[in-house]
């Protein structure tokens, strides 16, 4: 068998009897989705407008984002996320920000055998912590997994060969469950504001980006801690002060 199947599963009970597991699992890799865009507009919004400091511009790609004269930095980030997303699908272009979560499902008389198609580690050891789902894997071009001999090895790849068929095309046999399909999430404050780095990480971020620079890092530092203190941000992103950070 030339097929090389990494990505493969079992489950050891029919489909009927293992479908409810499916849903919540989708609904694990949406929230898993969200956190992941969240975390990013977060970190990337602070550190653009802590970089402003140090007289660093904005991407140019952001002009498109003006709204009551001024660039909405969240908004911005939002859309180059979806367009990296959008563009992953479309074209095929392999991209972090590339959600896609499906699995294919073959069944089996008393198992099923599952593919996992999806670019995120996150996602797959959310899949794995799936009750029933074992790992499953086969290919020929290495040794086997430690714990099994060569005997069972090529017995397993024959349960692939025989699974798949001729075609050796999964969704020629199998259904597919997609997780994300059109899926986007809704982001507002209370998405993005656990995920604000703290005011430490972001003098650390400052002053590593002055050392690249060049640039005078003690100015930038006073006046990012002022305009914080001042709340001249949007409020979500004036980090927590109670604390004084550590690199001051």
């Amino acid at each position: 068998m030339s097929t090389k199947i990494y990505n493969g599963y079992i489950i050891r009970k029919p489909l009927l009897e293992f479908y409810p597991e499916l849903p919540p699992f989708g609904e694990k890799i949406r929230q898993k989705t969200k956190d992941i865009i969240a975390k990013t507009i977060a970190w990337s919004a602070a550190f653009h407008f802590d970089n402003a400091t140090l007289g660093i511009p904005l991407p140019a790609s952001f002009g498109r984002f003006y709204f009551d004269g001024k660039i909405s930095i969240i908004w911005a980030l939002e859309c180059s996320i979806w367009d990296a997303h959008r563009k992953a699908q479309f074209e095929g272009v392999r991209d972090v920000f590339d959600f896609q979560c499906d699995i294919c499902l073959i069944p089996a008389k008393d198992k099923t055998y599952a593919m996992l198609f999806s670019g995120h580690r996150a996602f797959e050891e959310i899949w794995k912590q799936v009750d029933g789902v074992e790992y499953y894997g086969y290919w020929n071009n290495t040794d086997p997994v430690d714990d099994m001999s060569w005997e069972d090895w090529e017995k397993r790849g024959q349960e692939w060969e025989d699974v798949l068929g001729k075609s050796c095309v999964p969704s020629y046999v199998g259904l597919t469950f997609e997780c994300q399909s059109n899926y986007w999430p809704s982001l507002g404050r209370e998405e993005i504001e656990p995920y604000i780095p703290t005011l430490t990480d972001r003098l650390k971020n400052l002053e590593e980006v002055a050392k690249i620079r060049n640039l005078n890092f003690d100015e930038a530092k006073e006046k990012l801690v002022k305009d914080l203190t001042a709340k001249m941000i949007y409020p979500a992103f004036s980090a927590k002060l109670e604390t004084k950070p550590e690199i001051l």
